[in-house]
């Protein structure tokens, strides 16, 4: 054998924990829903009419799973055999199919989804990334416990810290999970890549939202100082989940775990900008009360000391009313409309004929009309 095609097959080994020199039948694919006997009883058949019969199942709440009808249609195939355009294809087209399933593994239609590919496809060998994407939300799961003991984590490095509650099966609590974080940023990383693939391709996911900021909030519990490294780890999912606010989950989430990161560290000045920017286009009426409550933890906690001119606009457009609406009544606001009455004031004196200056002439206006407002921060709005 050629030394360059030995080297390819040890890469290959490697790649998918197939021990040197093996020739030994592998063992049959894990099961989530059937014991080890009961999965022998059925056939190929019997698992594909089973995961066409879970994709009806969630069709029913995502209908983009049904192109994936054709997973488990006609024989199947050998994966070593595949061509390498026909496994990238297969690849991508499970990846997003368990993207598609992740929001619903709660529900048995995906479960038995899962079930199909795991026989059909061998997901926990050759889609290792994926399975876990999806089901990390679920970490402290029955169905998580059972499908970990079935995954082929050997001569994964990112995975190998799950080795322990493989080899002597216990439940991932997020306290675990949250200390791993803590130590290797990448894994923090690789759930903020997830959410953001889930955040582009439109689809809500809440356990996934829920899960992104709990372990957030777990992991800067975790450490003693917040590293620049650590804080911008978090902001791409940050910053685009606040340009989607209709996916309400993430939104609220991202808000979350940024209003964590300023109680604790100093951005960045650019990513200060960003931040209010994006807060400052949802923070209309009580709807934007969150919003508003991250423009008034950045004007009071970071080295922030005037509002933005994007922000100031977008705020002045929308109107007095509205941003009154959307200031948090538990958050000491003084830091924010002390700064926001004084750039409108010069922004009105400096454009008095543009729609923008008299926008914020009547938004400083509005403000210091306001009794109640004048009221409670009196000292700064005289």
């Amino acid at each position: 054998m050629s030394t360059i095609l030995a080297k390819q097959l040890a890469a290959f080994r490697l790649e998918h924990g197939i021990p040197e020199g093996s020739t030994q039948r592998r063992a049959p694919p894990p099961s989530v829903l059937f014991s080890p006997s009961e999965a022998k009883t059925h056939d190929p058949d019997a698992f594909a009419t089973l995961a066409l019969q879970g994709i009806a199942g969630v069709a029913t709440l995502e209908p983009d799973v049904v192109v994936y009808k054709r997973l488990f249609q006609g024989p199947m195939k050998d994966r070593k055999l595949l061509a390498r355009n026909d496994s990238d294809k297969l690849d991508s087209d499970i990846h997003r199919f368990l993207v598609l399933l992740s929001p619903h593994m709660q529900v048995h239609a995906a479960q038995e989804c899962l079930e199909g590919l795991l026989y059909r496809y061998h997901v926990h060998r050759w889609n290792l990334d994926d399975v876990l994407a999806c089901m990390l939300p679920y970490h402290d799961s029955t169905l998580f416990t059972r499908l970990l003991q079935g995954l082929l984590i050997e001569g994964k490095p990112r995975w190998q810290w799950l080795k322990p509650l493989k080899d002597q099966p216990a439940t991932l609590v997020r306290a675990t999970l949250a200390k791993y974080c803590a130590k290797d940023y990448a894994m923090l990383m690789f759930i903020g890549e997830t959410a953001q693939e889930t955040l582009k391709l439109q689809k809500a996911n809440r356990a996934l939202a829920t899960f992104f900021a709990a372990v957030w909030i777990d992991t800067l519990a975790q450490v003693s100082s917040i590293t620049a490294e650590l804080a911008n780890a978090a902001l791409p999912t940050i910053l685009l989940a606040l340009r989607r606010p209709h996916m309400r989950d993430m939104f609220h989430a991202a808000l979350t775990v940024v209003g964590a990161l300023c109680t604790k560290v100093d951005l960045d000045s650019s990513v200060q900008v960003q931040l209010v920017d994006r807060a400052a286009k949802q923070a209309s009426g009580v709807p934007g009360r969150s919003a508003g409550a991250l423009m008034v933890l950045l004007l009071q906690l970071q080295a922030l000391n005037a509002v933005p001119a994007k922000a100031l606009r977008c705020l002045a457009a929308a109107g007095p009313h509205e941003l009154i609406s959307a200031l948090p009544f538990n958050l000491d606001c003084g830091n924010l409309l002390t700064c926001l009455v004084e750039a409108c004031i010069i922004y009105a004196i400096d454009n008095p004929e543009s729609e923008d200056g008299q926008q914020c002439q009547a938004l400083a206006n509005g403000l210091l009309e306001d009794t109640a407002l004048v009221d409670n921060y009196a000292p700064i709005c005289r």
